[in-house]
Order: C-alpha cells, then sequence, then structure tokens
C-alpha cells in the first residue's frame, strides 16, 4: 500500500509514524483506493481520521486482507469514501 499512496509528511518512510491517539478520529468508512500502477481500485477501509496544524487531512488506511494499517495523506481522487446508506 505505501508505494501506491502518498505517505505522511511527517514520516521519512519509517513505517512507525503515528499521532496521538487522543487527537485521531475514530471512524470506520469503507473506500475504494485508486493506486499507481493497479489495473482495479482496490478495496479498503478508514480506521481513523487526523488533521494536521496546517490542516493537511490524514487517514488511517487498511486494504482488504490485510491487518495492518498506515497513516496516508487523504488525497479525495486516490481514496474514494463509498456511500454507506441512503439513496
Amino acid at each position: 500500500m505505501s508505494n501506491a499512496l502518498m505517505p505522511s509528511p511527517q514520516d521519512p518512510r519509517s513505517g512507525d509514524w503515528a499521532p496521538a491517539e487522543v487527537e485521531v478520529r475514530s471512524a470506520y468508512r469503507r473506500v475504494l483506493i485508486n493506486a499507481a500502477g493497479e489495473t482495479w481500485p482496490l478495496r479498503g477501509t478508514v480506521l481513523g481520521w487526523w488533521t494536521r496544524s496546517d490542516g493537511l487531512e490524514m487517514c488511517r488506511l487498511r486494504t482488504f486482507g490485510s491487518n495492518a494499517s498506515e497513516w496516508v495523506v487523504f488525497d479525495p481522487d486516490r481514496i474514494v469514501l463509498l456511500v454507506e446508506s441512503g439513496t
């Protein structure tokens, strides 16, 4: 997943960075991920939201079939929030 999406600007690709849990807004939102180099969108879930002090929106993203999640920059052109209910 990390090669398909933008890593956190605060994470020098270490994979260990995360915001303080008290600052994270919990979520469980299904998404489609338009990953570079993929023919079909990947399915995934946003498990949390966090906004940096400069306003950059980040999400904790887990792709379908993976047990791990990672923080990525939320890009609505690449991470599409799916409608959960309604018409």
